[in-house]
Formats: C-alpha cells, structure tokens, sequence
C-alpha cells in the first residue's frame, strides 16, 4: 500500500530498535544490510543461492566443500535472523542452525555418482556433539511435557493430534481413537523422549544390546509418526537424517 515490501519494513523496524550498526548486525545477522534497497527479491536470491549451494556441497562435485557449506551457512543465518525479528524461533530452527554449523566440519563426501561409501570418519568429538545435539532436542521436548505431569495429562496426544499445526487427515482420524490407544502412545513417547536419548549417549558393547541403533531407531519411528499426522517443515526430516548414521552403527566406539 505504501510501496515498501514486507522485508523493508522489518528492515526498517530493526533499525528504529538498534540505531548502532554493529548491534543491529549482531542481533540480527543477515547479509542484507550489505545488499542496499532491502526488497522480498533480494531475500529469495539469497535463499536460492544457499539451496544451490547445499546441493553442490550434497553431491560432491566441488573441491571447495568449505566453501560452498559456508555460503549455505551464510544464506541460513540470514533467514534466520528474520524468525528472530518476528518472534518465530521454533526450536526446529534453532536445530537446523547448530545442526548446518556443525555439519561445517564433516569430511567433504565423494561426488554422489562414483558410489556412497564414507571415506573418512568424523573426529570421534564431532560425532559426540552430533549426539548432543540430538539428545538435548528430544530430552528437551519430553522434559516440557513430562515434567509435572499428572494423571490428568494422560490424553496429551489426543488433543495434540487436533491442535498440531496443520493435522492430516491421519492426525483427525487419530483423535477418534479410544483414550486407551492415546495412554499406550504416551508411554510410548515417554521412553523416546526420555529414555532413549540416554541410550544415545552410551558406548556400543556389544551387537546384542545396541544403544544407539535403539535410540536412533525410536527418534526416527517417532519422527515418521509426527509427519505421517501433522505438518512440522523440515524438522522431521532432519531429525530424521541426524539419526540415520547412529542407526546402523557397528560395535566401534565413535
């Protein structure tokens, strides 16, 4: 209506808040304070260059890994410096945030058409922040519902089923279910988002009590669980991808 695009006028709200440049930048660390006239065309460029840049980095096709995983770096953070701006930090984003930090630091894969073995191992810290990481998100989501739990709280999931963002249908025909389905699913949640996350923490024995492959394999049956009834972006896939590699883990410590 007034000829400024939705980006300006956050733009402009950020810098009515922080006068000071250097504030403004570490609060909010986009690279569109660099970029001059601030429009909606600026930030999808932005963000197709970060998705261009993550695909070249997938594959492999470059040398310059590092470089390309930061460009995507760059490009993620400049996204997210809006979430702040309007209160939307989702925990799932503060994820994909740590998670795109540390995956920095992954030894650079092979082109993706020569074949998918993994030639070199991350540093066995790498791998334990990995676990940290996924370990402080699931015990974190079942710290917030379990703690000061009651009897009363035992139909959680058949009102989450309803009131998540955006239900499927399978989330509607879930809620239908009995109440005795929803108490069963809880218990289950409760050693996922509880339990399991120790069990990630743990050094692999022996192959006949797999810690971690139990972890990741709970983390990953809940996430499918979660997409298959409701909508939760690229959290589910991501949790989903940060699991994957502790899955078939072998009797190696790492």
């Amino acid at each position: 209506k007034y000829g400024i695009t939705p980006v300006e006028d956050v733009m402009n709200r950020m810098r009515k808040d922080y006068p000071s440049f250097i504030q403004r930048f570490l609060y909010f660390p986009t690279l569109l304070w660099f970029l001059g006239k601030h429009d909606d065309k600026k930030l999808l460029m932005l963000n197709r260059i970060g998705m261009l840049a993550a695909f070249i980095a997938m594959i492999g096709i470059s040398n310059n890994q590092w470089l390309w995983s930061f460009l995507m770096f760059l490009a993620l953070i400049t996204l997210l410096s809006f979430d702040i701006a309007l209160d939307l930090s989702y925990p799932w984003d503060c994820l994909l945030f740590e998670a795109g930090w540390l995956a920095l630091f992954l030894p650079a894969p092979q082109f993706i058409y020569g074949n998918f073995l993994v030639l070199e191992k991350p540093s066995l810290l790498l791998s334990f922040l990995f676990r940290w990481l996924l370990f402080r998100v699931m015990f974190g989501f079942g710290k917030l519902k379990f703690v000061g739990h009651t009897s009363r709280d035992n139909g959680y999931i058949k009102g989450f089923l309803i009131y998540q963002p955006i239900p499927s249908i399978f989330g509607w025909l879930g809620e239908k279910l009995p109440i005795l389905f929803h108490k069963f699913a809880l218990m289950g949640m409760f050693f996922i988002e509880i339990i399991a996350p120790f069990l990630l923490l743990c050094f692999p024995i022996s192959n006949t009590f797999p810690f971690r492959p139990i972890a990741a394999g709970s983390f990953i049956a809940l996430m499918i669980g979660i997409q298959i009834c409701g909508n939760f972006g690229h959290f589910n896939v991501l949790t989903i991808g940060l699991s994957i590699p502790f899955l078939f883990e072998t009797t190696t410590i790492t």
